[in-house]
């Protein structure tokens, strides 16, 4: 793994500047040619295919319910404007006594293979 970033860096990375980095979990850059989404590392699997896979299952409430609202939009544009793929930012640490989260831009690229804004859930597989 590379090394730790801040979210504003990581994103940056990609030329991607965040909204409101309190509640920010996705972005795009200004021209919308790359979606990035924040995604935990430990909700990470291996499908039976054996394609490192990622499930975002449900809307989130509380202060988190308008960086869920834009992380829908963003794999909206995904989806419509980019054949689907969006690079991630993984995040850790959560389970930290500190609760310190720690940022790492990905070495992959994602792609969508179901979306349902509705139910507010996704299912990505990892570019080959």
């Amino acid at each position: 793994m590379s090394t730790q970033f801040s979210l504003s860096r990581a994103l940056a990375g990609f030329g991607v500047t965040a909204n409101n980095l309190r509640r920010c979990w996705s972005g795009r850059t200004d021209d919308g040619k790359t979606v990035v989404m924040v995604l935990w590392i430990e909700k990470f699997y291996v499908d039976r295919a054996g394609v490192r896979s990622y499930r975002w299952r449900g809307r989130w409430s509380g202060g988190y319910r308008q960086g869920h609202a834009e992380a829908m939009q963003n794999l909206i544009w995904a989806r419509d404007h980019c054949d689907g793929y969006f690079n991630v930012v993984l995040v850790a640490g959560h389970d930290e006594p500190s609760h310190k989260r720690h940022f790492f831009p990905a070495d992959f690229r994602m792609k969508i293979t179901t979306l349902d804004p509705e139910a507010g859930t996704f299912v990505a597989r990892a570019a080959t």
